[in-house]
């Protein structure tokens, strides 16, 4: 497996910019990170995006998916200042799921 993630920023650059985690739908068992290219929606709002890959079902058991999933969330709140996000602003954080269309805000201190 290439690169476990991908990092997108908007054109307009700021400071501690609110962030999309994003995972690409296939039901844990199919799919790869690199179809998701369509973050403009996103980007519209000046929302960053981390578009993360996970081992999939077919390779890996569960919880092995989630792990990934929490690894990446890992890796943005110790790499936060790097990259202008800021990890303890709870109302910027957003994590997305393709397939489920649903939006989630999590709590990266729990």
């Amino acid at each position: 497996m290439g690169r476990r993630h991908d990092l997108y920023f908007p054109k307009q650059k700021k400071d501690n910019h609110p962030l999309v985690i994003f995972i690409h739908g296939g039901g844990w068992g199919h799919g790869k990170k690199e179809h998701e290219t369509d973050f403009a929606m996103f980007f519209d709002k000046n929302f960053g995006v981390q578009n993360i890959e996970y081992r999939l079902a077919t390779k890996a058991v569960a919880p092995a998916a989630i792990e990934d999933t929490r690894c990446a969330l890992d890796f943005l709140v110790n790499q936060a200042s790097a990259y202008n996000i800021n990890p303890k602003n709870r109302s910027d954080r957003y994590l997305c799921r393709r397939a489920s269309g649903i939006t989630y805000r999590f709590d990266s201190e729990k």
